[in-house]
């Protein structure tokens, strides 16, 4: 007691401090949770930004910065007037490395993007190596409901474990800086397969100064996107590497229901049964027919070419068909790796053509 007595007051003093910080940690949890709750729960990018609206805020004045001194550094030089005002706009251009070996089409003017513009890359297959959890639900909230096939890597290593082993993608999106192995490193090995080399890699960062974005695009990155992302940023991005030209086997709708109806003697209810047993006979038959074509089996894979053949022409799919037949025809010439190309456009074909089966017998409005 007399200790109490005599050290009450440090006693006090102590109980208190212990009872700020546990207040402290309480607030502090409360409101990890509630911003956990608010990303759960969001429907639009702009919810996520607007939780990081003062990160954002300042990285914006920095940038204003940085674009204010380059016009005073220009116009010190060149005078004042004869600074071009687009080179302060972001520009589709502005993003991509004017070295870039994966070719591009020119993005056409539009309106402001919104999240049902991206149904229109439905069957794309993107990698997205990004480590910070709340990065990839943004990614996933904007692209739900696009039709978009998304895969997540945590880490370069992880990205290159899943270009090697899981499936071919069609783009990947690459955070320039992680754990483990970062974005440049990553990509640097991946540019070192030839098997890659028509694969875009876009980068993810929020560092956007000359240096930071020289760097990107000499570890071998295509493009760049700054963080966080910008629907209208990442449409163009999306339709400049993914858009192609018009091919049998790239035009978008590969099914001709009229076809397939009169076909099938004008009964479309009939029509649909043939398609469900389309779907459930051969809906893997791409996947099966790569696994054939790595194993060996090419008399296998021939067989189930020409079983397609009859099928694909029998159900209005003349644009698959085409791929069919010329993977066919391209398996002739196995020894020297010509039909890579023939597989890569009938894999395309028939995934779009799974798609739009599958929208037509639920009564959906295929993508267009």
């Amino acid at each position: 007691m007399p200790f109490i007595q005599e050290n009450l007051e440090i006693i006090v003093a102590g109980s208190a401090i212990v009872t700020l910080i546990l207040i402290y940690i309480f607030i502090k949890k409360a409101k990890e949770r509630k911003k956990e709750e608010i990303i759960d729960d969001y429907n639009d990018i702009e919810v996520v930004e607007d939780i990081y609206a003062e990160e954002i805020k300042e990285r914006e004045d920095k940038k204003l910065h940085r674009i204010i001194e380059d016009l005073k550094s220009s116009s010190s030089t060149f005078g004042a007037q004869e600074t071009s005002s687009q080179e302060a706009l972001p520009s589709t251009s502005q993003n991509l490395n004017p070295h870039r070996k994966v070719d591009t089409v020119e993005v056409p003017p539009h309106d402001k993007i919104v999240k049902d513009n991206f149904k229109e890359f439905a069957g794309l297959k993107i990698l997205v190596a990004e480590d910070n959890l709340i990065n990839q639900k943004v990614i996933a909230g904007l692209l739900n409901e696009s039709g978009i096939e998304l895969t997540f890597a945590n880490d370069g290593l992880e990205a290159i474990s899943f270009l090697h082993n899981q499936k071919e993608f069609d783009i990947i999106l690459m955070d320039a800086h992680m754990p483990n192995m970062d974005g440049f490193e990553a990509t640097r090995k991946i540019r070192q397969n030839p098997d890659y080399d028509t694969i875009p890699i876009v980068a993810l960062s929020g560092d956007i100064a000359s240096d930071d974005i020289k760097k990107m695009y000499d570890a071998g990155m295509d493009a760049h996107l700054e963080k966080p992302l910008k629907m209208d940023a990442l449409y163009d991005i999306l339709y400049a590497f993914t858009k192609k030209e018009s091919s049998p086997a790239s035009s978008k709708t590969q099914l001709n229901t009229n076809i397939g109806i009169e076909i099938s003697g004008g009964d479309e209810s009939f029509y649909k049964e043939i398609l469900n047993e389309f779907l459930k006979d051969y809906e893997d038959a791409d996947k099966k027919i790569k696994t054939l074509l790595e194993s060996g089996q090419r008399e296998k894979a021939d067989a189930l070419l020409l079983d397609l053949v009859g099928i694909t022409a029998n159900i209005g799919a003349d644009k698959t068909n085409a791929a069919v037949i010329a993977l066919k025809k391209a398996l002739q010439n196995l020894q020297t790796g010509e039909y890579k190309e023939a597989y890569k456009d009938f894999s395309s074909s028939f995934e779009r053509l799974i798609e739009e089966i599958k929208a037509y017998t639920n009564n959906k409005q295929p993508t267009a």
